[in-house]
């Protein structure tokens, strides 16, 4: 049974995750349900992620607005 609901919801949804790179950060615009930006928590956030190395891509919509990560 879990098989077959596994199935239907991958028949019925038409959204796909795709991660792409760059540097405009222009194209880019924040939804009014985004928190404001804290600027200490965006400095302790860069400097993490200078230091680790990590890359943690945002999500955004069709829309380009962001969703999830406005900080990074």
């Amino acid at each position: 049974m879990a098989k077959r609901n596994l199935k239907s919801l991958r028949k019925n949804t038409d959204e796909v995750a795709v991660i792409k790179k760059t540097t405009n950060y222009s194209q880019f615009s924040f939804i009014d349900s985004n928190r404001k930006i804290n600027t200490r928590n965006l400095a302790k956030l860069v400097a993490s992620m200078n230091e680790e190395q990590l890359m943690i891509p945002i999500l955004v919509n069709s829309k380009k607005q962001i969703i999830d990560g406005q900080h990074r």
